[in-house]
């Protein structure tokens, strides 16, 4: 008897969990594509999206977007939420640089969430954050030109950022990358004259020095001819009037240059520097790439 009461239960059991079982109808988002947007502008993106009876109503889902940014292998920073509409269509103010964009859609009946199988890189620019430069002469006067990645071109823009020109007699311009380095990136303007150039932030061309001030002792000539990498950005070289000056960029900030000893005429390490940086008047892009115009 007391087993066919346990069998009976059991039986009413199954059939009650049968009751729970509710057909899924799964949705699917299309692939986002990768995308570049300039700082202050809107980002409008309508997804793609399908489910399994073919029939899809936006009133019965909700929505997310964010974006965050990712440092070195996988430090992830706080999320920024953009919308939680279907369709994205969001100022972007974020500082420039490199994220990733994250869409949700969740089903307002089971819970479920689903997303896009991987994120979608947004690269975020403003006029000078990534593109090329360009140094003419306009009087004897230094000018930079930059065009961006979506090809917005800022003429004369060191002087729109700092309200006069970077020097006089322009010989060249040098993006100097921080990498893995503790150093500040820099954009370093060469001019002829007794600065020797200046030195700016890459993000907003705003003024941080004269390059004569890079020196532990400042060399009588200030005349900066090329530059040069070592080590994986660990130190940074400089051909100043023929005479290396090197400095240790694991050093935060902008560490300054101390002549290289037993080295006076720079011969030692020219062949080193040719190799790895060009000689100007030309233009460059951001990543270190020179292109003669």
């Amino acid at each position: 008897m007391l087993c066919f009461v346990a069998c009976l239960l059991a039986s009413c059991l199954e059939d009650k969990g049968n009751d729970l079982y509710i057909e899924l109808n799964d949705v699917t988002i299309g692939k986002i594509r990768d995308t570049t947007v300039e700082q202050f502008t809107r980002l409008k993106i309508e997804p793609e999206i399908t489910t399994r009876s073919g029939e899809f109503k936006a009133e019965d889902y909700t929505y997310l977007w964010y974006m965050y940014t990712t440092y070195g292998m996988s430090s992830l920073t706080s999320a920024d939420t953009l919308s939680l509409e279907k369709n994205l269509d969001t100022e972007i103010t974020c500082i420039p640089g490199d994220y990733s964009l994250v869409f949700k859609v969740m089903d307002k009946e089971t819970g479920i969430t689903y997303t896009t199988e991987y994120a979608t890189s947004v690269t975020v620019i403003n006029s000078y954050s990534k593109g090329m430069m360009a140094l003419s002469s306009e009087d004897g006067e230094a000018s930079v030109t930059f065009v961006n990645t979506v090809g917005t071109v800022t003429e004369n823009a060191y002087k729109k950022v700092n309200g006069e020109t970077a020097g006089k007699n322009p010989t060249g311009i040098r993006y100097i990358t921080g990498m893995i380095s503790e150093a500040e990136e820099m954009i370093v303007i060469m001019t002829d004259d007794e600065k020797g150039g200046t030195v700016v932030k890459p993000l907003d061309m705003s003024y941080v020095m004269d390059f004569k001030d890079m020196f532990y002792i400042q060399p009588e000539v200030i005349k900066p001819q090329s530059f040069g990498t070592a080590e994986v950005t660990w130190y940074e070289y400089v051909n100043n009037n023929g005479i290396i000056y090197r400095r240790e960029n694991r050093e935060s900030g902008y560490p300054k240059y101390g002549v290289l000893k037993g080295n006076t005429t720079g011969s030692l390490l020219l062949t080193f520097l040719m190799r790895q940086v060009a000689m100007w008047p030309g233009s460059m892009t951001r990543d270190g790439n020179v292109s003669f115009i």
